[in-house]
Order: C-alpha cells, then sequence, then structure tokens
C-alpha cells in the first residue's frame, strides 16, 4: 500500500514539472529593479524632573520666569555617502509625556563642525501635564524631513536639543518624558 502512494506521489511530480511553463525573463529588466527598505531607529531619547530644571539654584518666590534644559551632543544624521545619496526621506516621529503642569516648547537643530546651525530648526509644543502620580498627557508629532531638507543637513555632525518650561516655581513637581524614533525611508537602483 505505501508503495503505490509512493509511486503516485512521484507520477504527479514528473506531470507536473512536464507540463509546467516557463516564461522567458528579460535579463534587461534588472536594470529597472528599485529596492526601497525602509530601517526604523531610535532618534532622541530624553526625561526631565523638576529638580533637573532648576538643579543647585535657589527659586525664588516669583518663580523663573523661563527655563531652558539646552543639549548638544555628536550626531552623524546621515552617515556614509551611500546613505546621502539614495535616502528619499526621514520621518522623525516624537512622543512626549508630561506630567509636569506647564506648557512646555521643545525645539531641535542639526549643526555642522563649527557649531553653526545646518538646515532649518524644528519646534513642538508640549501639552501641560496634571501634576505628579497623574496619568501623562501625551503629546505626538511627526517631522517629515524631505530630499531637500536631508541635502541642507547632510554635513551636520551634532544634534542640538532645547526643552523651555515657563514660570517654574516651587509648587511644580512632574516629569516629562521624551521618546522618538527616526524611520528612514531608502531608494536606490539594484
Amino acid at each position: 500500500m505505501l508503495r503505490i502512494f509512493i509511486y503516485v506521489g512521484f507520477g504527479a511530480v514528473l506531470l507536473t514539472l512536464s507540463i509546467a511553463c516557463v516564461k522567458d525573463v528579460d535579463a534587461d529588466q534588472l536594470k529597472e529593479v528599485e529596492l526601497s527598505p525602509v530601517y526604523e531607529i531610535d532618534f532622541i531619547f530624553s526625561q526631565i524632573q523638576i529638580p533637573d530644571l532648576t538643579g543647585d539654584v535657589p527659586v525664588p518666590p516669583q518663580g523663573i520666569p523661563v527655563v531652558e534644559v539646552r543639549d548638544t551632543l555628536d550626531y552623524d544624521f546621515l552617515g556614509e555617502e551611500f546613505v546621502t545619496e539614495n535616502l528619499d526621506s526621514v520621518a522623525l516621529t516624537f512622543e512626549f509625556k508630561n506630567t509636569i503642569q506647564r506648557d512646555a516648547d521643545f525645539s531641535f537643530e542639526f549643526l555642522n563642525e563649527a557649531s553653526m546651525r545646518v538646515g532649518r530648526s524644528f519646534q513642538i509644543e508640549v501639552a501641560q501635564g496634571d501634576g505628579e502620580n497623574s496619568v501623562p498627557v501625551l503629546t505626538t508629532e511627526t517631522i517629515l524631513l524631505a530630499r531637500a531638507d536631508l541635502t541642507a543637513i547632510a554635513n551636520a555632525t551634532q544634534l542640538a536639543t532645547t526643552f523651555r518650561i515657563t514660570q517654574v516655581d516651587t509648587t511644580l513637581t512632574g516629569l516629562l518624558i521624551l521618546r522618538s524614533k527616526g524611520t528612514y525611508y531608502f531608494n536606490y537602483p539594484l
């Protein structure tokens, strides 16, 4: 019985192979093939608590009108020449979770080796939170860097970020968390 199944299976395979059709393939079509991979990478992560804003500076009774937290880090955004030449766009997605009872402004820009801004700067308004031990208020935003933006920042070597919070006083509590990612869209011929 097993022998019959083996013969029938072998016969079916031979029959399929003998009647299968193969279309002629034009090798010149390979020149028209373009690859379009998409990569996601972490971009910026930051966490700010109220003591981070004031440090060792005593807060006067009337508060501090504006507090800025700045950071500059080495960041080769585009990397290799291959990336610069074949990258179509980048989507930067930002997610802020805020429990601090103040609105905040977040801005960033790309800098060259001389610490001069290249390309445009970007700003995001972060919604006010409801205080410590509350559910964080979520703010999300996506910024698309098109080909012209990528060309402008091709020689960037640093990333400068700034958080601005107004009217910081001794009654404020809470935490502001930023998580972001970059989605790189490539397109290059095979």
